[in-house]
């Protein structure tokens, strides 16, 4: 074969290496453009004063086009949609710090310090931020959302998750039953998990209901386990085509503010997962409403979430059931 010959099969070889290349780095930059096309921006005011890299994450309960499996007995009673569960997010080094904060805090509405939180989302998440900046003391400058369709539908990408169950559970109005044991929870069953609050427990052959208090505090650390799990699973998944059905399948139902990226929220699943429950205690007889205790001041200013802020904002005159 004559050198012309070899050079120019060289050539070809380098122009398909060449061409392979740009289509692996090229095809996922395009998904991830269209990718991001997907995902709803929302009007989210920043706070004055000094920078925050913290995030606001929200699990709302909205019943708006909400399939069947997601309705409960009171559902028809609610307007809008609440802040199921409230997190706090921030990155130190190469680790993801992540808050629970109780949804059920007292915070100042229309001159009713008595307004829990979880309310504030009805208006907008710009009115929850009011009240985590003004009445908390957490300045928030991102913030993202999902829905309960995009959970069990993010879950169920994933292949479920692992769970250990103590004892066996049921609540009806969250439609849970579960038995014992160490057991994969897929979507509908894993949000089940999470929002059950008035569940009872399988002990000694017998069926115990859990007190309101408690049922709110495990509300929180079935969500912790949820999340550490789902977190623990995306980190570690190395197949691209299980990380590209996971994030299509749940975009449309992800809500970000118009200054963050959906690559900025892709990187909250990268991290070693460092996860806090900020404390509380019931302030009502009707076990409802919350305030943060010392401990759970101290904890936000150490974690770094806990800083000198306000948002103006203006508020709503429209007539909302506050009822949840």
């Amino acid at each position: 074969m004559s050198p012309s010959s070899l050079t120019a099969r060289r050539k070809r070889f380098l122009i398909a290496a060449l061409v392979v290349a740009l289509v692996f780095v090229l095809l996922p930059l395009i998904d991830l453009l269209l990718l991001s096309k997907q995902v709803e921006k929302v009007n989210f005011a920043q706070p004055l004063g000094k920078g925050s890299d913290t995030w606001l994450l929200v699990a709302s309960d909205s019943r708006a086009d909400a399939p069947s499996y997601l309705q409960s007995d009171e559902d028809e009673q609610a307007q809008g949609e609440r802040a199921d569960l409230i997190f706090l997010a921030r990155r130190s080094g190469a680790k993801l710090i992540l808050a629970a904060l109780p949804r059920d805090i007292d915070v100042n509405y229309q001159n009713n310090p008595a307004t829990r939180l979880t309310l504030m989302l009805v208006f907008g998440p710009t009115r929850l931020n009011a009240s985590l900046c003004n009445d908390i003391g957490v300045p928030a400058e991102h913030y993202m959302q999902i829905d309960m369709k995009g959970f069990v539908k993010l879950t169920d990408a994933l292949g479920g998750v692992q769970i250990d169950v103590a004892h066996s559970m049921r609540d009806r109005d969250a439609k849970l039953n579960l038995k014992s044991g160490r057991q994969t929870l897929h979507g509908k069953q894993l949000l089940a998990f999470v929002r059950a609050r008035s569940y009872q427990e399988l002990i000694d052959g017998k069926w115990q209901t859990i007190s309101a208090e408690e049922g709110a505090n495990m509300r929180m650390e079935h969500s912790k386990i949820a999340v550490r799990e789902i977190q623990d699973k995306l980190a570690n998944t190395k197949n691209p085509f299980v990380w590209r059905k996971a994030t299509w399948s749940v975009a449309k139902d992800i809500k970000i503010d118009e200054n963050s990226s959906w690559s900025e929220v892709l990187a909250l699943t990268r991290g070693n997962l460092e996860f806090h429950t900020i404390d509380s205690k019931i302030v009502s007889s009707d076990k409802l409403h919350r305030k943060l205790t010392p401990k759970g001041e101290q904890q936000l200013r150490d974690l770094g979430f806990k800083k000198p802020c306000k948002l103006y904002h203006r508020e709503t005159t429209a007539e909302v059931n506050l009822k949840d």
